[in-house]
């Protein structure tokens, strides 16, 4: 998760410096529309003065020739007025022109007097800075700004997708978490199938470990048995017979059990769905316990549980799951020192196919990552080896439901919720 949050804090970064790319491109394409403008406003201006000046000078070229408006300098103010011409000059061929940089100015020769004198035509300059308005800055900001995070949120989309999403999801797979891989790019998925290999290898390996620890029960159960049968067979009263009976009695259910959870934490799980009553499986496995929960004064509550509730299941495979679930909580709760020990079961209708069961206690609570305990060797117990949650929870997908994990808002402890369908293909 690390390195995902990681890899969102480098896109995070590459936003911030694709927005100062933008902030940059949209300064220099500002300055480059205002000088192309400036540029172009510029020529069309001298161009107007230069159609002007020339028809100036032909008539300045006539009237001096006729000599009907009489000086030279009347008739340049004359032509000065008609043309709207800001200022017109008539300079004799050895006179130079004053440039001013604050005004266009073109010069011409005057026609048939190209020899003696020259026009020279001027015009208030364009304002370099009037081609470099808000309205044009805001412009391009948008413009640029649109192209960029439009550009910079299709991305985004894309790593979501195809990058960070399937990252987070490998990430969670290793943690134990049940992820529904989508479309994957072809390198994230060979990735995926690698890890899951990789997974199911180190799950024999877990698996060989608790072996080792099953058959050290095993060897303690059998120790009691050779014992009791050694006894048995020299001469005892039968008093002491029936009590070393008792013991073998007591013991081979254990030992039967350790076995079958050790096998079926193994091998995958069959079912013999039947139509029967899920609260007669429920209130089963409670008997179980019964006995355990009166002595250590545990309460059991029930909440929104119907009399009678049929469903299509395996009654004798998920009442293990129910007597495991209510043993780790009846184990979680007696270790608590509070007065009101607590163990709530309620039931509910998700739908009309499927039923939930809830099972909750005020016990010590769950890990921080609920969905571990699933997994072997991840049990919550100082001795446990997470065998039993591991078998419940092929049980319930082998009914082609969910069993999930999570912490009980009410009674502070561990709530389990196991959903199934109504009917399971027989």
């Amino acid at each position: 998760m690390k390195r995902s949050q990681k890899l969102k804090h480098y896109i995070f970064h590459s936003w911030l410096i694709a927005g100062a790319i933008a902030f940059a491109a949209s300064l220099i394409l500002f300055l480059a529309l205002g000088f192309f403008s400036y540029n172009s406003a510029t020529e069309i201006a001298k161009l107007e003065l230069m159609n002007k000046a020339t028809k100036a000078a032909r008539r300045i070229s006539a009237e001096l020739l006729l000599e009907h408006r009489g000086s030279s300098e009347a008739v340049r103010l004359l032509m000065q007025k008609d043309y709207n011409i800001e200022q017109i000059e008539i300079l004799s061929m050895d006179q130079f022109v004053n440039r001013n940089r604050d005004y266009i100015q073109v010069q011409i020769p005057i026609p048939n007097l190209e020899s003696k004198y020259s026009l020279v035509a001027s015009v208030k300059g364009i304002s370099y800075y009037d081609h470099f308005n808000f309205f044009l800055l805001i412009s391009c900001f948008s413009l640029i700004g649109i192209i960029v995070t439009s550009g910079l949120w299709i991305q985004i989309k894309y790593l979501k997708k195809h990058i960070i999403k399937p990252i987070e999801s490998l990430v969670a797979i290793s943690t134990g978490e049940n992820v529904t891989c989508g479309s994957w790019p072809s390198e994230l998925q060979e990735i995926s199938d690698k890890l899951n290999q990789s997974f199911r290898e180190r799950e024999q390996v877990v698996y060989s470990q608790v072996a080792q620890g099953v058959i050290h029960d095993i060897r303690t159960l059998l120790q009691s048995l050779q014992v009791a049968t050694d006894l048995a067979s020299e001469k005892q009263s039968e008093a002491r017979f029936k009590n070393l009976l008792s013991v073998s009695k007591t013991k081979l259910p254990n030992l039967l059990a350790i076995i079958n959870t050790a096998l079926d934490g193994s091998r995958e799980i069959k079912i013999q769905p039947t139509e029967c009553d899920l609260i007669k499986t429920l209130k089963n496995s409670i008997e179980t316990n019964q006995a355990i929960m009166v002595s250590k004064n545990i309460k059991i509550d029930f909440e929104k549980v119907p009399q009678s509730l049929i469903t299509v299941h395996d009654p004798i495979q998920l009442e293990r799951v129910f007597t495991n679930i209510l043993k780790n909580a009846v184990e979680a709760v007696e270790d608590q020192n509070s007065i009101d020990k607590k163990i709530k079961i309620s039931c509910e209708n998700i739908s009309s196919s499927n039923v939930k069961v809830i099972i909750e206690d005020s016990g010590h609570g769950l890990p921080q990552k609920a969905e571990n305990v699933f997994r072997l060797l991840k049990s919550t117990k100082i001795h446990g080896s997470g065998l039993g949650l591991l078998v419940s929870r092929k049980i319930v997908e082998a009914h082609l439901g969910n069993i999930k994990a999570s912490h009980s808002v009410d009674l502070k402890g561990a709530k389990f919720e196991i959903e199934i369908p109504r009917e399971v293909q027989l």
